[in-house]
């Protein structure tokens, strides 16, 4: 029995670092070293929605620096930059739920590794959310259209800005 219990101390310190090394990985995850509003001017919000972005934009990030935040309130445009996909999901599951969009996602192609944009449905404010994916970031674009648009006329305005976007991450 004594010559086991100095084994057992060793399985079970060696699984304590192994978890210990686990959590400082996730502790460790990249942080956002680009603000969500450096990724997209107000020139450039102008240029694809044809609404001008009079006023600086509104910028927000978390104390972790994990997620940016950059909202062109007068164009009608949030722009969300995330280096962590378990706030992503959080932030992609709320937006869908509080913003009364349709689960039904369309898929896009040609807008990072992946990409996937939802509506709201007729007779709610018309507006898109597009989700896209490149390496370990997540990009998040909402934008709201003209009353009496259909929603799905959101798709240029979030995928054009997406585009803009990605090509500065890279």
């Amino acid at each position: 029995m004594r010559t086991r219990m100095p084994a057992l101390c060793l399985i079970i310190a060696s699984l304590s670092m192994a978890s210990a090394s686990r959590l400082a990985a996730q502790d460790s995850a990249p942080t956002v070293s680009i603000d969500a509003c450096d990724l997209v001017s107000s020139a450039d919000v102008q240029k694809v929605t044809g609404r001008p972005a009079r006023k600086a934009p509104s910028r927000l990030s978390d104390a972790q620096s994990t997620q940016s935040y950059c909202g062109y309130r007068d164009a009608a445009v949030r722009i969300t930059l995330f280096s962590r996909a378990s706030a992503a999901q959080k932030h992609v599951y709320q937006e869908l739920e509080v913003g009364g969009f349709d689960k039904a996602k369309q898929t896009v192609a040609g807008v990072g590794d992946s990409a996937a944009i939802y509506f709201k449905p007729k007779g709610k404010s018309p507006a898109g959310f597009l989700v896209t994916y490149a390496g370990t970031r997540t990009l998040t674009i909402g934008v709201k259209v003209d009353e009496g648009q259909p929603s799905e006329s959101a798709r240029p305005f979030a995928v054009g800005l997406a585009k803009i976007a990605l090509a500065k991450l890279n």
